[in-house]
């Protein structure tokens, strides 16, 4: 089943995400065997703030696939936003914010 999301056609309405800050037993980073394996199904892969990979791994890993960037939003404004221009200058197409309450 296809789907749309940020107005691009996506396989099913879902997407790949770490679920840990580990790294998988072989040693290869979650973040980047996370997404070649989005890309392989046609789905987005969202890299996390604290993901096991940098955002530079990460889009080294496939040439192709859709790339979110999931921003913790830190209190230094400044290197949040330095982590924002990254993705966005690494391929990074969409931006999901996680904000947790006081």
């Amino acid at each position: 089943s296809r789907a749309t999301c940020a107005a691009v056609a996506i396989a099913a309405p879902a997407f790949v995400s770490d679920a840990s800050v580990r790294a998988s037993r072989n040693g290869t980073a979650a973040s980047t065997t996370g997404m070649r394996a989005a890309t392989r199904t046609g789905l987005p892969y969202s890299l996390s703030t604290i993901g096991t990979s940098s955002i530079e791994e990460v889009a080294a890993a496939t040439d192709s696939g859709r790339r979110w960037f999931q921003l913790y939003l830190w209190r230094d404004r400044t290197a949040s936003k330095e982590l924002v221009a990254r993705a966005r200058d690494h391929g990074y197409d969409t931006l999901v914010l996680t904000v947790t309450p006081l």
